[in-house]
């Protein structure tokens, strides 16, 4: 892939450097050494998300007990159409789309 990506571009685009093997093997060991810190980073941001989920399922809770009453004397959701209603309003929209399709064919 790199061959063809050289092969087909233009020269003055295209760069090469070398990188000298030492370098590569400082910033190895570089990278090395910081994993087991980036490992303790990611524990702690895991145990966090943790956490916060924990305490948000406290909350809800603690909401749930002290506000029960309101929340059971709520009036319940109701529809602004009865599923009878829903239905005639579908199959008038039904013949309406039918009527208007049927008027732009001729």
């Amino acid at each position: 892939m790199l061959k063809m990506a050289v092969k087909n571009s233009p020269k003055e685009k295209i760069k090469q450097r070398v990188v000298p093997v030492d370098t590569l093997n400082k910033y190895r060991a570089k990278i090395d050494s910081l994993a087991d810190q980036v490992k303790v980073v990611m524990d702690q941001v895991r145990e966090e998300r943790v956490m916060k989920d924990a305490e948000m399922q406290v909350a809800k809770a603690s909401n749930m007990l002290d506000h029960k009453d309101e929340i059971i004397n709520r009036p319940r959701r109701t529809w602004f159409q009865t599923t009878k209603e829903r239905k005639m309003s579908k199959d008038a929209s039904g013949k309406e789309y039918v009527g208007v399709s049927s008027k732009s064919r001729k």
